[in-house]
């Protein structure tokens, strides 16, 4: 968007927000708003007790969780029922929310994530403004045609349930492309691979992807990626996401024999605790690749170094390169380097 078409579009939003003030202000002053329904009653107290390690916890509201209680969903209704009838009083809400969708529409399209491959292939996420999601495109070249190559709306119309791309990794050459995606806004991704030029599936769907993070090796068929752990009968919900492992994958082959090449109790050289997530990151200019792992929500990484065609062996030679007290909280390949932001002595 050029910045003299920016400068135009914020005074045209303030001079709509004066606007809608002025007419707040004008309805106000009239009287024209009205009084809102009645309050809705208060959500009924019903107490269950824990205990933990000797300590009573009282839960008044544990019943709400059954969000398929004919009480519960009244009590949601109701609450949602007085809410509307309060803002629909507002004066000029209306109006203005009317106008901010005409500007909002206004725009001929959302981009972002735009990835550029060495061959001049362009894959970016797009969204018009009829789209409910982001799409996935490709075009050659900067100027090329664009052509829609996978539309989270098919998986929809076939499911009836809503679908959303949560990540793409094309190959080093974009022969194919992998991507994850889920249903009902789960995040619950799993991995497709399709051909760039046709659009066809070329391998079968990995489930438990929902970190994503694939990375292909340089032979543009195989990548690794992260899988979460599979839940069997007793297991707690909250196990899924302990122990999760990087596997290496290779188009053809069933994913359930994948072999795991960094993760929880693989090398006596990396140490991954049961809530670690590790990730491994390939560069196609390098023999090696980088073993990072994220220590739950805390920044600071512990990233190793392998010969890419080492892992899996159960004597890969992984060499430290940082650990938690070098504070680093970011790292990116390339060129045969390897790139670290640190916020040590900063």
């Amino acid at each position: 968007m050029k910045p003299c078409f920016k400068i135009v579009l914020f005074a045209v939003v303030c001079l709509q927000v004066a606007w809608a003030c002025a007419c707040l202000a004008s309805d106000s002053e009239s009287g024209a708003a009205a009084t809102p329904a009645t309050a809705p009653q208060p959500a009924p107290v019903k107490i269950v007790t824990d205990t933990y390690f000797n300590l009573q916890v009282d839960d008044p509201y544990r019943y709400m969780e059954n969000l398929s209680d004919p009480e519960v969903q009244a009590w949601a209704k109701s609450q949602a029922d007085y809410t509307r009838s309060i803002l629909d009083r507002i004066p000029g809400r209306k109006e203005l929310l009317e106008r901010m969708q005409t500007i909002d529409e206004a725009l001929s399209a959302r981009i972002w994530d735009v990835r550029r491959l060495p061959n001049d292939i362009y894959f970016y996420l797009k969204r018009l403004p009829q789209d409910n999601v982001f799409k996935l495109y490709v075009r050659n070249g900067l100027g090329g045609q664009e052509r829609l190559l996978v539309d989270p709306d098919t998986y929809a119309k076939a499911t009836g349930t809503p679908h959303a791309i949560n990540y793409f990794e094309p190959s080093w050459d974009g022969t194919y492309m992998a991507y994850g995606i889920s249903a009902a806004g789960s995040e619950d991704a799993a991995i497709h691979v399709i051909e760039t030029a046709t659009g066809a599936e070329a391998d079968k769907p990995i489930d438990r992807a929902q970190f994503g993070e694939v990375n292909w090796r340089g032979d543009g068929k195989s990548f690794f990626y992260i899988r979460l752990q599979k839940l069997t009968e007793g297991m707690s919900p909250i196990e899924r996401y302990q122990k999760s492992k990087v596997f290496l994958h290779v188009m053809g082959d069933d994913p359930d024999k994948d072999l795991a090449v960094l993760g929880h109790e693989l090398s006596p050289l990396v140490k991954v605790e049961t809530s670690d997530i590790p990730i491994v990151v390939t560069d196609p200019g390098s023999d090696y690749a980088a073993g990072i792992v994220a220590h739950g929500v805390q920044n600071e990484l512990t990233i190793y170094i392998a010969p890419v065609a080492s892992l899996g062996a159960a004597d890969t030679p992984w060499k430290k390169v940082c650990d938690v007290e070098d504070a680093v909280t970011g790292a990116t390949a390339g060129g045969g380097h390897l790139y670290l932001l640190t916020h040590k002595d900063a």
